[in-house]
């Protein structure tokens, strides 16, 4: 059995480098994975804002004892 590099592969589906579509495909598969980098990115910084509010909300409550929660 034959094994092909994912390189060759590549350049069998989409053309080598330096062709319109394989510099397309590139520069696509380029803004995805920053869009996706830049999501989770935003994901963990909600994240952080709602514990930081809850945590303040919490210290300010003087019926609330430490890791109570009241609903």
């Amino acid at each position: 059995m034959q094994t092909t590099s994912f390189q060759d592969v590549l350049d069998m589906q989409i053309g080598k480098r330096g062709t319109k579509k394989r510099e397309k495909f590139e520069q696509e598969l380029t803004i995805e994975l920053l869009g996706d980098a830049i999501k989770k990115s935003e994901e963990g910084q909600t994240t952080n804002a709602r514990t930081t509010r809850c945590t303040s909300w919490c210290s300010k409550s003087p019926n609330l004892k430490s890791g109570e929660f009241s609903y």
